[in-house]
């Protein structure tokens, strides 16, 4: 039985509740009990003035194809729940970003977007580095797939930095459309987002519908497979309202087959369609869906809340000193009223703990630790209250123009936020040339900002997880890399059978080190800190002074105890991405980083100076190792290399080069075997050998990352990577690796682990055959000898270079070299110590590479020169194009002039960048007003410095000895020239 009930009776009904006496009620409202948590949802304006205002949403409902454009309907809805259930999500077109990226940058921060989905930015692959970085709001990142084809089209979206977004690939190719899938991960929960971007059909892109809708379908039924909920963000030039329009009803049948709804209600598009579309299968995923017109592109802003959990901002605990509020005329006094007065009775060690414990308990009292927690706040040092005023009065004309739809209220709105974009492009000039001006002599300050600038600045990417353990992971997976290496190398003979024994005065002690000597020591290295040093290197140059006496001290103990303090021998790695595109889960991406604490390096320049005095007094170390020495540079090794190739071309043979790499080659050495050497080779006995063997043996290091550390480990084998006197040990440890190559009657050169063979061979079969046969041997042999010496040949890296002129390479049969089980294919060009020789030595290669590398440079710089000062625009260019210009340009005497005229447009390019002149002016004026010599000129200026320098014997002997003094046989006039 129903039972009726009249309109009535229902209201009476819904009134019907239990009012509260007037006493609770004022307790309550005094309490403030009554009052609701104010929010920003479905307002404008900020949070002390808002303003109400249409929010869109669609009442969704199981529907049928026909049913899409009646069951929109646009409602007033303001959810009232917490802001970290939601991501707020954008969608737009821009229509080109290269002149928007204020307005970009405007937008997110502006919508407060979490992430911004963009179609049509036109930018290239390479090319708009600073443009991405202009538009990249601080607190953000950006990821592009840039159109490869076609000019126009890709597609980028903008995060906030600490949400967790991955790309993601779809096991598909598809051309008639463009995309980027990506998944955002909040602990157990992940949400894919697909955008898509369908250029129109034309004659010239030879896109057809038919094979659109093919290729959709496909990528639906490949979505159909991912377990995550799936959003689609689309703009397919397609009218979702034209319901009769023939593609727009098969993209609709496709759509309902997947159980797709379309959640976008009004236009998107100023020509009043809908073209942007927001897609899912779930009809509570979205809510809050806004379409903004924000007079920037044709397009709209499509805006909407993803129910999700929102990642709070990151919070990093700081631990610091205020060392800046030091009043160093207090600290030094009572630092000289210490313990740390002479004279000092203690050991090295006693007197480096003494010296820690001292420094700590003053900086605890003077600047003492302070830990702060500080969440991740964007950086805002440019902004100011103009701007402020600005962008206010900015969203009050643009909610005036939304109200009257009048077109003069465009057009002001316009105006004014054009007028707020210069604003802040002038704030942003002013203060990145402050920064540069103020920090002319700190290189470090300014190439960071330069960097940004460039698109070039990279936060520090680690695997995810606790950083503890990713710490440990680390120092694990480094430590068994080496041991790998290691455990396969088997020696085969007896390695003091392949050593040399010294003759002459051995180096049994050092000599003590003055104060002023190592004053001059310490001001001369570079002031880098470390975490394992006790106070910051900057500030203890500032009371040096005070610190001279104990310093001294605690060296010379060193020296003369034969004894490294164990806190000199531990060292902290940090591991650093080798590619920014590598993967960052990777850890063989990850190279080591040591950092070893700043008087340790001190100790160790000591040694060094003494050390090279003794191997220079005796000549022991080898004459073609040219790396680690005084005058020595790749320079002169390059050199060396091109003048024994063209000087055997030029008698009319062909030149073999073969290039070996070694595999960890510094952390895989023996320690026994180095000591060995190092008293039989170089005669170091007594003090100096104790000394070395207490710097090798005992050392430890861990790994760190961020603020937490690993386990420390032992160091079995290897010199320290970072140190000072680790490269020398290595160099002196291989020279008896010449003796075979003598031996063989091959020449070669050494550049620490860079090892180069040469070989000539005439074109005849039997010289062709002598020669690899030779070589093959000898690669066979020093890879034995490096076997047994602890180091790992890397086959698979070796290089090999047949050079000659074209007419007698085609004479070589050579196809491979054999070394053991691995071939080596002759390249068409190898990279040598950093320059490109090709089999012709024309230099093309090189030449080529140099102006691509230039260029691309130059034109990073050109875009950021509106930003910079002429100064610091010269400072950029002397340090990314004139450095490669000159980089081993001895090498490139006698290049044709094409090539030299290729490299000199370089030049006046950067010339006219600096100096903002037209194209048209005489460049000479220009060049010389920056007192820069021409290619030509700078070729000739490097040949005649190598060449003074040998003359007057501080050039490489093997430089020396390919200049004669031309001794007249008359006594003429001339005779007192020095003529070569």
């Amino acid at each position: 039985m129903l039972t009726t009930l009249s309109k009535e009776v229902l209201i009476n009904l819904s009134h019907q509740y239990n009012r509260l006496n007037q006493d609770l009620f004022n307790t309550i409202c005094d309490l403030k009990i009554n009052l609701t948590k104010p929010t920003r949802r479905g307002t404008r304006g900020g949070k002390r003035k808002q303003k109400k205002f249409d929010v869109f949403t669609r009442n969704l409902v199981k529907h049928d194809i026909n049913s899409f454009k009646n069951n929109l309907t646009t409602t007033i809805t303001n959810v009232d729940t917490n802001s970290s259930n939601f991501l707020k999500i954008g969608l737009w077109n821009a229509q080109s970003v290269k002149n928007k990226t204020i307005s970009v940058s405007e937008l997110i921060l502006e919508s407060n977007l979490d992430v911004l989905f963009i179609t049509e930015t036109w930018l290239r692959e390479d090319g708009d580095q600073s443009k991405i970085a202009e538009l990249i709001p601080d607190g953000y990142k950006f990821i592009h797939v840039p159109r490869l084809q076609r000019t126009g089209g890709g597609l980028a979206l903008l995060h906030i930095k600490y949400l967790v977004l991955d790309i993601s690939k779809i096991p598909a190719e598809f051309s008639s459309f463009e995309l980027l899938t990506c998944i955002i991960s909040c602990g157990k929960k992940s949400l894919r987002f697909v955008c898509l971007y369908r250029p129109p059909p034309s004659k010239k892109n030879e896109l057809t519908q038919s094979s659109f809708l093919t290729e959709f379908a496909t990528l639906c039924d490949l979505l159909d497979r991912k377990k995550e909920s799936t959003i689609i963000l689309r703009d397919f030039n397609i009218h979702f309202d034209s319901q009769d329009n023939f593609l727009t009803k098969k993209v609709l049948k496709i759509l309902d087959s997947h159980d797709y709804i379309q959640h976008v209600p009004t236009s998107t598009h100023r020509s009043g369609h809908i073209i942007d579309w927001v897609l899912t299968r779930d009809a509570s995923l979205i809510q809050n869906i806004e379409v903004l017109d924000k007079q920037i592109s044709d397009h709209l802003l499509v805006s909407f809340d993803v129910i999700f959990d929102r990642p709070v901002a990151p919070s990093v605990t700081c631990t610091f000193r205020g060392l800046k509020n030091i009043d160093i005329t207090d600290f030094t006094h009572e630092l000289s009223q210490s313990v740390l007065t002479p004279p000092f009775v203690c050991d090295s060690s006693q007197l480096l703990d003494n010296l820690t414990d001292v420094l700590t308990t003053l900086l605890d009292k003077y600047a003492p630790l302070k830990t702060k927690t500080i969440r991740q706040r964007k950086n805002t040092s440019w902004f100011s209250p103009d701007i402020l005023e600005a962008r206010n009065k900015r969203h009050s004309l643009e909610r005036k123009w939304r109200k009257s739809k009048l077109e003069i209220d465009r057009q002001i709105l316009n105006s004014a936020r054009n007028s707020v974009n210069l604003m802040i492009k002038n704030a942003k000039s002013d203060h990145i040339n402050t920064i540069i001006n103020n920090n002319q002599q700190n290189p470090r300050v300014l190439f960071s900002t330069l960097n940004k600038l460039l698109g070039k600045s990279q936060d520090v990417i680690l695997p995810r997880g606790e950083e503890s353990d990713v710490a440990n992971k680390f120092c694990e997976y480094f430590t068994d890399e080496i041991n790998k290496i290691r455990s396969a190398l088997i020696p085969e003979t007896d390695e003091n059978q392949q050593v040399n024994t010294f003759q002459g005065k051995p180096f049994t002690s050092f000599k003590e080190v003055t104060e002023d000597e190592l004053k001059k020591i310490i001001l001369s290295s570079k002031p880098t800190s470390c975490v394992l040093d006790p106070i910051p290197t900057s500030f203890m140059l500032k009371i040096l002074d005070v610190l001279l006496p104990i310093l001294t001290v605690i060296i010379n103990n060193s020296l003369n105890s034969g004894f490294v303090p164990q806190p000199f021998k531990h060292a902290l790695i940090k591991p650093l991405l080798k590619k920014p595109s590598l993967e960052s889960e990777v850890l063989k991406n990850y190279r080591p980083v040591s950092n070893l604490p700043f008087i340790s390096k001190i100790l160790e320049k000591v040694v060094k100076i003494q050390l090279l005095e003794h191997t220079q007094n005796h000549s022991l170390m080898y004459e073609y190792q040219s790396a680690y020495r005084n005058n020595y540079s790749t320079e002169t090794a390059l050199n060396h290399v091109f003048n024994t190739i063209r000087s055997g071309v030029d008698q009319g043979s062909i030149a073999m080069l073969v290039l070996l790499d070694l595999s960890a080659a510094f952390d895989t050495l023996d320690h026994s075997r180095i000591l060995n050497r190092l008293e039989s080779e170089y005669g170091i006995n007594g003090l100096v050998l104790n000394w070395f063997s207490s710097y090798l043996i005992g050392r430890t290091q861990a790994v760190m990352v961020n603020s937490s550390f690993s386990n420390t480990v032992d160091l079995a084998s290897g010199v320290p990577q970072g140190s000072v006197l680790g490269p020398i040990i290595f160099c002196m440890y291989t020279k008896s690796l010449s003796n075979l190559l003598i031996k063989k009657d091959l020449n070669h050169h050494f550049y620490a682990d860079d090892s180069q063979i040469m070989d000539f061979f005439l074109p005849e079969q039997n010289s062709q055959l002598s020669c690899c046969e030779k070589i093959e041997t000898c690669v066979t042999d020093v890879k034995s000898w490096m076997t047994n010496n602890m180091l790992k040949l890397n086959s698979d890296k070796t290089e090999l270079l047949l050079i000659a002129p074209t007419r007698k390479l085609h004479k070589s049969d050579i196809t491979h070299l054999k070394i053991e089980q691995s071939y080596i294919n002759p390249s068409k060009y190898v990279k040598n110590l950093g320059v490109t020789m090709d089999t012709n030595l024309s230099m093309e290669n090189h030449i080529s590479f140099l102006c691509k590398t230039c260029h691309y440079h130059l034109r990073n710089i050109g875009s950021i020169r509106h930003f910079i000062t002429s100064d610091a625009a010269a400072t950029l260019v002397r340090c990314l194009i004139l450095s490669r210009l000159d980089y081993c340009n001895s090498v490139l005497s006698g290049i044709t002039n094409e090539q030299t005229k290729r490299l000199q447009r370089i030049q006046n390019s950067a010339a006219r960048l600096v100096l903002r002149t037209k194209v048209r002016d005489h460049i000479s004026p220009v060049l010389s007003s920056l007192h820069w010599l021409r290619i030509n000129e700078r070729i000739e200026f490097k040949l005649l410095c190598l060449t003074y320098q040998a003359v007057y014997k501080t050039a490489p002997v093997y430089l020396q000895e390919l200049v004669n003094e031309h001794l007249p046989v008359k006594n003429l006039r001339s005779s007192n020239t020095c003529q070569l």
